[in-house]
């Protein structure tokens, strides 16, 4: 596995506690995330609790718990995790409560943490490995709305 050639840092105007709510709260995906994850509305996923940790899975596929959204699954292609068959051993999404997120992707692993900087702002600090040769070029810092190279934060 290599890692991506840079860290991609979100600078937040909330406190964790707001982002965090957000992201486990299952309505945001069909809305924010409806080009990349699909229409992946709140009765069509499940977040469980282990603890005081969460794991995340998708239920389109009549109920059956699978680790990827289906519009992600069907458009894998020739991806390495394109036909996962053992899909039932673990989920998509794991948060290591409270402020540390590991998302399995169709071109590895990324790791997601939260930093406070304030009572009002939060960061969120990303790094993905994936299979050497996977993600060569598929995206540049410079092209995400937002990013300010002088901080190298996206804003």
């Amino acid at each position: 596995m290599e890692e991506s050639r840079h860290e991609i840092a979100y600078e937040m105007m909330c406190n964790w506690k707001v982002f965090f709510e957000n992201a486990v709260d299952g309505y945001h995906l069909a809305y924010l995330h409806d080009k990349t994850l699909g229409k992946v509305t709140h009765d069509k996923q499940v977040w469980e609790a282990r603890g005081r940790h969460l794991v995340w899975w998708s239920l389109e596929r009549d109920g059956t718990k699978h680790p990827l959204p289906k519009l992600l699954q069907d458009n894998a292609g020739a991806s390495p995790t394109a036909h996962v068959e053992h899909h039932r051993a673990y989920g998509g999404i794991y948060i290591i409560f409270p402020l540390t997120m590991l998302a399995l992707h169709l071109w590895g692993l990324s790791i997601s943490v939260l930093e406070t900087v304030d009572a009002g702002t939060t960061l969120l600090r990303i790094r993905s490995w994936a299979p050497k040769g996977q993600r060569g070029g598929r995206f540049k810092l410079k092209d995400i709305p937002d990013y300010d190279p002088d901080s190298g934060l996206i804003k």
